[in-house]
């Protein structure tokens, strides 16, 4: 309402002139716009809250890359201030390490261009203190209320601790498989025959001594369960019983002898030995059982016993007696032939008899031409 007092011509006032307009629309238009200013200013508030509160740093630039923004986040991240930060000007920004511009200044290039990674880029920035940290960054456009577009974004996160586990994952990586190959290679040049038996007594991981050693393809092998076909019948209770020594971890360190039976039927000496494998749990899984052919061995031996049993006859039919003297640890052996040719039978102490039966002057002479011989092979 406007009021304003109504005159004659003579400016004598003859009342009040009133005049009323009806201003709803212009006032609910007025609240309206409070209520709008109101909403964005609360929405102004509640993203800067989010931007305050946020870990990762926010960067906001215009479109010819100035920096126009930056969140608490991104500056504890570099450790410069917000004025030095918002005063500098590409490629001179000061968390850009110098062996490092181009690449930075590339991937800002491709983001200005409006070129976006998906995945973001992957860049290094450097610390007011000097010490460098990988940062992964993600772009996207600012549009106003015309979906014109008029700043960049970009999100960046800290994860030089992810790419530092990375590194040393790759690293474990790299030093796991060397490891396995240096064990492959072992288990292929070893003539020792390996095989992994499990707690149900099924053998997995036969190595190729194994394979070869018994004349089995390593498939035939793992499809095997006791009593194994390489168990002769004659040794399979031995065997048998041993097996459950190993299933209940009381093998002996030493190991123990078996023959085993090849594929074509021949027979073969082994000396097995056996490890306990455990999980990562340490819970047992079963066992490692080493085998090493000593076939060649015992025959040698079987042959030895042969031809000492025959000495022994011999000794006994000649009636003579065996010695051994070692004259650099200075050892002396007599049998009991040979303490009894010297009329000693009872005696143990092959020196004391030696020095009763000779003078000092044989004993030299003897001694000096023992050593000659030696000398001479």
């Amino acid at each position: 309402v406007k009021v304003a007092p109504l005159l004659d011509s003579d400016d004598n006032q003859l009342g009040w002139l009133a005049v009323v307009s009806n201003i709803s629309s212009i006032q609910k238009i007025r609240r309206e716009l409070q209520l709008a200013e109101a909403s964005a200013r609360e929405e102004l508030l509640f993203r800067k809250a989010i931007e305050q509160s946020l870990d990762i740093g926010i960067v906001m630039r215009d479109l010819s890359g100035r920096t126009l923004s930056v969140n608490p986040a991104f500056v504890s991240m570099v450790g410069f201030s917000e004025e030095e930060l918002l005063a500098a000007r590409p490629p001179n920004e000061p968390y850009w390490p110098e062996e490092e511009k181009t690449n930075i200044a590339t991937a800002l290039g491709e983001a200005l261009a409006g070129h976006l990674r998906p995945e973001g880029f992957q860049m290094v920035f450097q610390r007011k203190d000097g010490s460098l940290f990988d940062v992964l960054v993600k772009v996207a456009p600012l549009l106003d209320s015309n979906s014109k577009q008029f700043a960049w974004i970009g999100a960046v996160n800290d994860v030089s601790v992810i790419q530092k586990t990375r590194r040393e994952l790759a690293a474990a990586e790299a030093e796991l498989r060397r490891q396995l190959g240096f064990r492959e290679a072992v288990e292929k040049s070893t003539t020792v025959g390996l095989v992994v038996i499990g707690n149900d007594g099924r053998p997995f991981s036969p190595n190729d001594a194994y394979c070869r050693m018994l004349g089995y393809s390593r498939e035939a092998v793992l499809a095997w369960k006791p009593p194994y076909p390489c168990w002769p019948d004659e040794e399979r209770e031995n065997i048998q019983r041993a097996f459950r020594l190993h299933l209940e971890g009381k093998t002996p360190p030493e190991g123990f002898q078996v023959r085993l039976r090849r594929k074509n039927g021949s027979l073969l000496d082994v000396l097995i030995t056996v490890s306990p494998i455990f999980e990562s749990d340490g819970k047992e899984a079963g066992f490692l059982s080493a085998l090493t052919d000593v076939t060649a061995l015992q025959s040698m031996r079987r042959s030895l016993q042969v031809a000492g049993e025959r000495l022994q006859i011999a000794q006994e039919v000649a009636g003579f007696g065996v010695w051994d003297w070692d004259p650099v640890e200075d050892t002396l052996f007599w049998d009991r032939k040979s303490f009894a040719m010297f009329g000693h039978p009872d005696a143990s102490d092959a020196k004391e008899v030696w020095c009763r039966v000779h003078s000092e002057e044989d004993r030299t002479r003897l001694t000096r031409r023992i050593m000659g011989l030696i000398a001479e092979g």
